[in-house]
Order: C-alpha cells, then sequence, then structure tokens
C-alpha cells in the first residue's frame, strides 16, 4: 500500500524583523493533517534573537533532513515506506 504525504512550506517576512515559517504535513490524501514545525522568529540584534513556536529539535541526521523542501524526490524512500527493521 503506497503512502500518499504533500508537505507545505509556508514562510513569509513580516517585519524586517519577524520572520514566520512552518510545515504542515499531508499524509493519506489529506486524512491526517499535521503541523511538523511552526515557528516565529523575532531579531533583537545581529546576534540576538528569539524563536518560539512548535519547533522540532534539529538532533541527529533524521530531524535535521526530515522531510524538509531541500529533497529533491516526489516520493518517500522505499526504507520509509516498505521496510521494516528486524522483520524477515
Amino acid at each position: 500500500m503506497s503512502r500518499i504525504c504533500y508537505a507545505s512550506v509556508p514562510a513569509s517576512s513580516i517585519h524586517r524583523k519577524i520572520k514566520f515559517l512552518s510545515e504542515i504535513e499531508f499524509e493519506e490524501g489529506g486524512e491526517e493533517v499535521a503541523i511538523e514545525f511552526a515557528a516565529l522568529d523575532v531579531n533583537f540584534h545581529p546576534l540576538v534573537n528569539l524563536r518560539g513556536g512548535i519547533v522540532m529539535n534539529p538532533i541527529g541526521a533524521f530531524n535535521q533532513n526530515h522531510d524538509g523542501p531541500k529533497w529533491k524526490f516526489i516520493d518517500r524512500p522505499i526504507a520509509a515506506t516498505e521496510m521494516q527493521p528486524g522483520a524477515t
């Protein structure tokens, strides 16, 4: 069974010191909708920035590369959709 997933990454500069970035994921044809990431950045000084919201910590290779816009493929890799670790 194929898993259909679409990730939308809306972002905006609200003000020159306020920025908004989010990732909304639609799975199984819209039956499951999740906010993966939503953050508001406020820049007080070039060295001081405040971020608040739903933030996925970039710890490890998976979280840094998780469904971001840098992926250039349409379908998820076979390892994420069909392979089950430990299953024989």
